[in-house]
């Protein structure tokens, strides 16, 4: 049962912490990738002389039942081990350990001895005009601020000009706030007109799995191997510059895919597809739902309207984005939307709004997270007293019944929108369900069809080898779909049918021909027809079955069916602003179709992960780079801090403190 739109926190006798926290603070040797890892070199923030309410108050949330792991960052280590270059600005590493990437740092928070990690873009602007020169040329840049661009530490750095060119920064000078660069294009830009920075030099990728001491960065073993919530110790190691890429395990996801009680189990042990990294993973899955809470706040520059939208957390696969990333983005406030008459948070930015991949352009199904699912995904509709369609509601309507998109709607969307420069902590709850795309289904005919004029549509009944793949035609939630069919007796053509009727014992589709057509007009007289042997194949193929080497993108005649097979994956999300002792429900659904797949608009493409997710990501990401989608650096600095993350399998109360 989904939670209504506040929590009431319990409060709870304290226990008593003093031992604990203690172990927590104290200085340890672990095992880092196999090396000592000595805390007492300062690495450790002290508990000493911090507020012991708060100190208590994290203890109690980060040890409480179920949790599987806990980081506030009071050892280095805890963001070092988890931190994906991606790639760094230096093209070397002379010096051991290494400094703290470009533009992220742990900084003090206000809730004791925890350090939060500030993921920070930084930049300024040219103040003299910059002439084009030939590639690998070294100039003398003049900026605005020189205290935006960092001391190279260890060799040349890279920074972003206005979105199009990398220049490798060797030095920089203080007095005359100017800086020595190498090109890599050769470009002119104006001053006053070009920004030069980046955003934060790669993210905190830290997988759903309980790891030992050291391993994950901390003088004590993941929560979930000392309460025994874990289901199975993996191991990490922090040196091998591969390991997220590689990490391929520690899953949530739909039960019926590992557990044999409620299903075949088909990915209990996942083998990926690839040419490397590809043994076998004993028992890759971790559970099939998940309670992820944070705290975080964003400096008010990050809501300025010359500031970039940028992404604010990924929960999606250590290997890659995929298919099935749920994401929220922080940014400007759009025009559309508003708070509502009592919000009582200050100054704000845009509008929190969950989406998944699917929601992007190279996809079709689905957009922003909403109740009820909307962007294209055939959902029943409700009507207002006065007659309107009600669409869609972009947050909880028993919080913000105002957030809404209606027909026409008279003002602007109302809703919750992200507080500048508060704490704010985010409560997520994710139950996987399965694959929401119908299987794959192929057939060969038995019999030929006849062959027809390309732009003639009779009705045919097509006798098939084997029809028990195809999905239904009939019944609550069907309706007739596409199928498409290999090579015919015209090489240079195929064609797309309408299945209209199904006969599981005589074997046969009932097919509306040429419903669907590619090609363009000149052949629109050809003749078509299919011997007996062609395949006819129903789901996300961009070629055949017989055909492996073509990738499995969705076709253009099931695209246009829009079915999904499952709605059965639970997304929540709460939030509760500093000095909140209650969360606010922002998203509550517990029927999302739900796509995965290693690469967007690839559907069933299970490669390098089952249909699961294991990573969680708490890092801004912003399109620096050179290409499209990108975008220029900030003429300033804004940032983003993240502190206090706990993962677990029960609901995490609000933080006391």
């Amino acid at each position: 049962m989904l939670r209504r739109r506040f929590i009431q926190v319990i409060p709870a006798a304290w226990v008593a912490v003093r031992t604990r926290i203690a172990s927590l603070a104290a200085v340890a040797v672990a095992t880092r990738g196999g090396q000592a890892l000595a805390q007492a070199r300062g690495n450790s923030a002290s508990a000493n002389g911090t507020n012991a309410a708060a100190e208590a108050d994290w203890l109690k949330r980060s040890t409480g039942p179920g949790v599987l792991w806990a980081h506030d960052f009071r050892h280095d280590e805890e963001f070092r081990n988890f931190h994906r270059a991606a790639p760094t600005p230096y093209e070397k590493t002379r010096t051991a350990p290494p400094p703290m990437p470009y533009h992220a740092s742990l900084v003090a928070t206000p809730f004791g001895a925890s350090r939060a990690i500030k993921s920070a873009a930084r930049g300024t602007h040219l103040v003299r005009d910059v002439p084009a020169a030939k590639e690998g040329a070294v100039q003398i840049w003049h900026v605005a601020d020189i205290t935006a661009i960092e001391e190279p530490w260890d060799g040349e750095y890279r920074l972003l000009v206005a979105a199009k060119e990398h220049v490798w920064v060797q030095s920089r000078n203080v007095a005359d706030s100017s800086i020595t660069v190498r090109r890599t294009l050769s470009r002119a830009y104006k001053a006053l007109q070009t920004t030069i920075g980046s955003g934060p030099q790669g993210r905190w990728i830290r997988p759903t799995a309980c790891f030992p001491a050291g391993e994950n960065g901390k003088p004590v073993p993941d929560e979930g191997l000392r309460n025994g919530t874990a289901r199975k110790q993996r191991r990490w190691n922090a040196d091998d510059p591969h390991m997220h890429t590689g990490f391929r395990e520690g899953y949530f996801g739909h039960r019926s895919y590992w557990d044999p009680a409620h299903g075949d189990a088909r990915f209990k042990d996942w083998t990926p597809r690839t040419g490397t990294r590809n043994e076998t993973r004993v028992d890759a899955w971790e559970g099939d739902e998940f309670y992820l809470q944070f705290r975080a706040k964003i400096s008010a520059s990050r809501f300025d309207e010359r500031s970039p939208t940028a992404k604010m957390i990924y929960i999606q696969n250590c290997t890659t984005s995929g298919q099935a990333q749920l994401f929220w983005t922080v940014g400007p406030k759009s025009k559309f939307t508003q708070v509502p008459r009592d919000w009582a948070h200050g100054p704000h930015g845009n509008m929190l709004l969950a989406s998944t991949a699917y929601g992007d352009r190279t996809a079709i199904f689905g957009a922003t997270l909403t109740m009820p699912p909307g962007g294209g995904v055939t959902t029943e509709t409700k009507q207002w007293a006065d007659g309107q369609e009600e669409t869609i509601w972009l947050q909880a309507p028993d919080s913000f019944p105002n957030a809404r998109v209606r027909s026409a709607a008279p003002s602007r969307i109302e809703g919750w929108h992200f507080p500048a420069e508060k704490w704010v902590t985010y409560l997520l709850h994710i139950k996987p369900g399965r694959d929401s795309v119908i299987q794959y289904a192929n057939g060969k005919l038995a019999r030929p069809a006849a062959e027809l004029t390309y732009s003639e549509k009779p009705l045919e009944t097509l006798h098939l080898e084997d029809v028990s793949g195809f999905p239904d035609v009939e019944g609550p939630g069907n309706y007739p779909y596409y199928v498409h069919s290999a090579k015919s007796s015209n090489p240079i053509l195929h064609e797309h049918m309408r299945v209209v009727a199904i006969d599981r014992t005589a074997q046969t589709l009932t097919v509306e021909r040429n419903a669907a057509r590619d090609v363009v007009s000149h052949v629109n007289k050809t003749r078509i027809g299919w011997d007996a042997g062609a395949t006819i194949a129903y789901g996300p193929y961009q070629g055949f079955p017989d055909k492996p080497k073509d990738r499995v993108a969705w076709p253009y005649g099931v695209s246009r069916d829009r079915r999904l097979q499952y709605d059965e994956t639970t997304v929540e999300i709460f939030v509760a602003v500093e000095g909140e002792t209650r969360y606010t429900k922002i998203l509550g659904y517990d029927r999302y179709p739900w796509l995965f797949g290693d690469m967007k608009a690839e559907y069933l493409n299970y490669e390098y992960n089952p249909p699961g997710l294991n990573s969680i990501e708490l890092s801004q990401y912003l399109n620096d780079y050179v290409g499209s989608g990108a975008v220029a650096p900030p003429s300033g600095e804004h940032d983003v801090q993240y502190t206090q993350a706990i993962l677990s399998r029960n609901f995490i109360p609000v933080p006391l403190v």
